[in-house]
């Protein structure tokens, strides 16, 4: 089973981690501008669409763990069956975020490479987001 992690460092506070990864304001500033995030922590549902070059992808997740310092994903619905059952879980450790994504089940080397590179991307876009700079989210 494969698994994509990413680790990198940030100025931000917790509380500027949890609004980024937690609020419909967080996610459009550095992943998602189309989007629908849920109230309610636990439970809450949250829906992503992406458009880019005339493809379209919705990822739909709930809301496992909502605590400020970690906050995980469960993929309930997503256009991409690979990452349907997966879980997207981010920390927050004094200075540094890490973003494990696991649960791919029998994927080939070329999907896990093009998840991978689109965690490079966001991470990224996170990153410069937290460190006061705009985002690139699509």
């Amino acid at each position: 089973m494969a698994s994509i992690i990413r680790e990198f460092p940030t100025s931000a506070t917790v509380e500027e981690f949890y609004k980024a990864v937690s609020t419909q304001e967080g996610i459009e500033s550095w992943w998602c501008k189309d989007c629908d995030i849920g109230e309610g922590g636990v439970g809450a549902k949250h829906e992503l669409r992406f458009h880019k070059e005339g493809n379209n992808l919705t990822i739909r997740f709930r809301v496992d763990i909502d605590e400020q310092q970690n906050v995980k994903w469960t993929v309930i619905e997503s256009d991409n069956p690979a990452w349907e059952g997966t879980d997207v879980d981010w920390e927050f450790t004094g200075g540094e975020i890490s973003l494990a994504h696991e649960g791919f089940d029998n994927l080939d080397d070329d999907m896990v490479k093009k998840i991978a590179d689109g965690w490079d991307y966001f991470s990224a876009s996170l990153q410069m987001h937290l460190n006061g700079n705009f985002g690139t989210p699509m």
